[in-house]
């Protein structure tokens, strides 16, 4: 049987040095593994930073990997985000993956219909009067009221405006986490109010339970990955990307998100040279 074609990567010097973070134990299970579920966070794993969030995509290196991996047979992908599924749809158009939207409260497996996990009336009145709350203050039409969550985008201002917004917004929203079932988390980019009951760990769990994955290897760069590299546990490789001395769960490294396609054509080609499907022949 033939080698699948994949977009070439950079020289095999490159690769091993961005690379050298990812424990080697994911590469050999990979290889023989007959099942794996891939699960990558978007904002600042697959797509760099942006001020303004519709601009964030994944460069065409990413894109075209991704690609490749859809019609790998022995992986599922799930993108798994804060942000909404159908938005997640239209900036990785035309592809159909499995798709985890909002920290696990909505998900679209390929060609069904978005499920959406109900979200208790109190904890949508507790968010919509948490935004009331923000309303006339000084922070310049920055706050997303989501279904599940509340936002406040700090992206593309100076630390110490973006320092001083989120303190603003933790001394507002902070009392809300006391009065009903909401967390608040630190982002790459802000500050965000939301439903407490489900979050990407949750959500990486109940596929695992659908799915049965031999590995299952979860990707991301956010504080709110933390919730996934938990349930995770020794079973799962969790690789954080961005080397800045967090502490993290997570079992590996990369040092950036533009290390992430370099990863993605190790992972295709660790899958090509592993095991084949059953009842493949040669």
């Amino acid at each position: 049987m033939p080698l699948r074609e994949f977009p070439r990567g950079p020289t095999t010097t490159t690769v091993t040095t961005t690379l050298a973070g990812v424990p080697t134990e994911l590469w050999d299970r990979l290889h023989v593994a007959r099942g794996a579920l891939l699960l990558l966070d978007y904002d600042g794993t697959l797509a760099p930073f942006q001020s303004a969030r519709h601009r964030a995509v994944p460069p065409e290196s990413t894109r075209s990997r991704l690609a490749a991996l859809e019609r790998e047979a022995r992986t599922q992908v799930a993108i798994v985000s804060g942000r909404p599924v159908r938005e997640l749809e239209t900036l990785l158009a035309p592809l159909t993956l499995h798709w985890v939207g909002e920290h696990g409260w909505e998900e679209r497996a390929p060609e069904r219909p978005i499920v959406e996990h109900s979200l208790p009336s109190e904890v949508r009145a507790a968010l919509e009067q948490a935004l009331d709350e923000t309303r006339g203050r000084s922070f310049g039409g920055r706050v997303e009221l989501k279904r599940t969550g509340l936002v406040l985008h700090t992206r593309g201002l100076f630390p110490e405006s973006d320092e001083a917004l989120c303190r603003a917004a933790e001394a507002l929203w902070r009392p809300w986490t006391e009065r009903a079932a909401l967390r608040l988390d630190r982002t790459n980019g802000g500050l965000e109010l939301r439903a407490r009951e489900r979050d990407k760990g949750t959500a990486l769990r109940d596929l695992v339970a659908r799915l049965s994955p031999d590995l299952v290897v979860y990707v991301g760069d956010d504080e709110t990955d933390e919730d996934a590299f938990r349930v995770l546990g020794e079973n799962g490789i969790g690789i954080r990307v961005g080397d800045d001395g967090r502490t993290t769960l997570a079992r590996g490294i990369l040092p950036s998100a533009t290390a992430v396609p370099d990863f993605l054509s190790r992972w295709l080609e660790a899958q090509t040279a592993g095991v084949r499907p059953s009842g493949a022949t040669a």
